[in-house]
This record gives structure tokens, C-alpha cells and sequence, in this order.
């Protein structure tokens, strides 16, 4: 900006000012393969100055030479630890390795939704299960997350998608050379305010293992969110099995 002092005069230039606008939230149903360069755009990402980074595109299995991909194609949200994001490769073996970094998108959950499914293909494989994974949480479009650090606020307990608070699915996804297919069930018993309202899914990869690296770092395709209009029972358990016989007993989550 400058000053308008009159009679033609201003002033230099100020500093400038640099920002971001808020994303569209995403409508759901939702899906995407990663083959959608238009798409994939509405991906952001926290990386920070983390050695290993989000990228969403293209990439490389250095060691298979293939594409990073479940069909092979070309398509993928990945870590890498090159700067152009060519490879799917992550950097360890060293406190200066250690990486905490975010890919995110917003979407809007629809008015009455109670429950939402989340689906996706993963691969990740990492040093030790627990401390080298990838993970995903949803959380309140306003949370300050940084890279490098964990989510504030007990939201890396409290939000994570998962076997958290009747979740569905592991919240360390690791230990895993070939892909994976991963369903996750997002409820209202675990987010409250869950309709209605704006939410932001997090991908979330860290790498803490100092003693060295197993190839590859996180990566993900075929994701979909949808609203589950229909919820499925809970808490299935099967017991006195005979020969001819088992006693079922389960939670009913339907309406009559």
C-alpha cells in the first residue's frame, strides 16, 4: 500500500504482506485416486522445514523403479525427502531427521451425519512401528498445527481416526512394504460437533527413530469419505462355541 499525501504526492511502497485464504471445503461424497491435477491442488500441506515432506503427484520407488502407485499409474499422496519430491524416500538415522508433517483438506460434514467412513490405500514402513508411522486425525479447522510438533491441546490422542473412542481401524499405520486397505468409521460418539460444521482431515507422517530407516515413508491412494446412512453393529463377540452352535451377541446401532 502507500499514502495518498495530495496534490499528487505518495508515499513508497510498504511492506508487503503475505497470506493465505481459508480452502473451499470439500462437499461429501468424496473420492480421488491422485490421477486429478486440478484435485490434488485442494491438498495443502505443513511441512515446514522438516527434511521429510508431503508431496501429492508423481513419484518413484527408488528401490522398485515403479511408480508409487497401487495401480502402477501415476498417482499418489507421498513423503519424500527430496527437494523436488521425485522419490518416495525418507531421511533418519539422526535427531536432524526427524520429521512431524501434515497433509490436509477440509470437508464439510453434512447436517444429521452421525457417522462417516473414511477408506484408503496405505503403504508405510518405518524403523519401529511406534515411532516411525503414518496416522490420520480430524480435527477443527481453527487447531494450530506446526511442523515438527505433535497436535496441541490432547488433540494427538483425542482426534486421531482410529481405535480411540469407538473408532474402527489402527491409529499407527506402519511396518508395511505393500499396500494396505484401510476403513475407518468417524463418529459423533468421538467428535460431538461432527455436523453440520467444517472439518480438517489430517495425513499425518512422523519419523522419531533415530537408529536408522526401512524403506518407504508414508504414502496414500484411492481415498473416499462418504456418510454412512445406515451404521453398522458394534462390539461383535462370539462365545460357547460347540460343534453345532455359537452364542452371537453384538450392539444395535439401527432404528427399528
Amino acid at each position: 500500500v502507500q499514502s495518498n499525501c495530495g496534490s499528487s504526492v505518495v508515499s513508497n511502497w510498504s511492506d508487503s504482506a503475505i497470506f493465505t485464504t481459508p480452502a473451499i471445503a470439500t462437499q461429501l461424497p468424496f473420492t480421488s485416486n491422485f490421477e486429478n491435477a486440478t484435485d490434488n491442488s485442494n491438498w495443502q500441506f505443513i511441512n515446514g522445514t522438516q527434511v521429510n515432506k508431503w508431496f501429492v503427484g508423481n513419484a518413484i520407488d527408488p528401490i522398485t523403479g515403479l511408480a508409487v502407485d497401487t495401480l502402477g499409474t501415476s498417482g499418489s499422496l507421498y513423503i519424500s525427502s527430496n527437494v523436488n519430491g521425485d522419490t518416495n524416500i525418507y531421511l533418519g538415522s539422526s535427531s536432524a531427521n526427524v520429521s512431524k508433517v501434515y497433509a490436509f483438506r477440509d470437508f464439510f460434514i453434512p447436517s444429521g451425519a452421525t457417522e462417516v467412513n473414511l477408506e484408503f490405500d496405505w503403504r508405510a514402513n518405518g524403523n519401529a512401528a511406534t515411532t516411525d508411522f503414518l496416522r490420520v486425525y480430524l480435527v477443527p479447522t481453527t487447531a494450530a498445527i506446526t511442523a515438527g510438533a505433535n497436535p496441541p491441546s490432547g488433540l494427538d490422542a483425542s482426534a486421531q481416526i482410529g481405535n480411540y473412542i469407538g473408532g474402527v481401524g489402527e491409529h499407527w499405520l506402519s511396518k508395511k512394504t505393500n499396500w494396505q486397505h484401510s476403513k475407518f468409521r468417524i463418529t459423533s460418539t468421538q467428535f460431538p460437533l461432527l455436523a453440520n460444521n467444517t472439518r480438517r482431515l489430517l495425513v499425518h507422517w512422523r519419523n522419531e527413530n533415530t537408529s536408522g530407516t526401512a524403506q518407504p515413508p508414508a504414502a496414500v491412494d484411492n481415498m473416499s469419505m462418504n456418510v454412512i446412512s445406515c451404521s453398522a453393529p458394534t462390539s461383535l463377540v462370539a462365545s460357547n462355541p460347540t460343534l453345532n452352535s455359537v452364542d452371537l451377541s453384538w450392539t444395535e446401532t439401527g432404528v427399528a
